[in-house]
């Protein structure tokens, strides 16, 4: 074992508004461009994915222990790569999965946007 996999916490130098490339079984393969919301201690990284317009987590366990995940690749690209192929449309409050929970819960809780979940 290479000794990393007991790490915790944030390990990894991306910061808000990164665009990156990410290979990771868990998320779909067709999503891979995605910008970073915001990177959290506890939770990892949350990523928004210009393919749909989703936002999902990635725990800091892939970056520390390469045994476990062997498939997970993340490497910061050109910020034009980034195109979001599904706009919010103007007024209904942006995407479609907004975070809550951080400071209060173990895990981050991704929940769908009322005013896009309405239409």
């Amino acid at each position: 074992m290479c000794g990393a996999c007991g790490a915790s916490g944030p390990i990894a130098s991306y910061y808000e508004g990164d665009v990156v490339e990410i290979t990771h079984p868990p998320i779909d393969e067709r999503e891979t461009i995605a910008k970073v919301v915001s990177v959290n201690d506890e939770w990892g990284i949350e990523l928004l994915f210009s393919a749909s317009g989703s936002v999902k987590w990635v725990e800091w366990e892939p970056f520390t222990c390469r045994v476990k995940h062997p498939e997970f690749r993340i490497a910061r690209v050109d910020e034009g790569l980034f195109e979001m192929t599904q706009r919010p449309e103007e007024g209904k409050g942006g995407y479609d999965n907004v975070t809550i929970g951080q400071g209060w819960l173990k895990k981050p809780y991704v929940l769908p946007n009322k005013n896009l979940a309405d239409s």
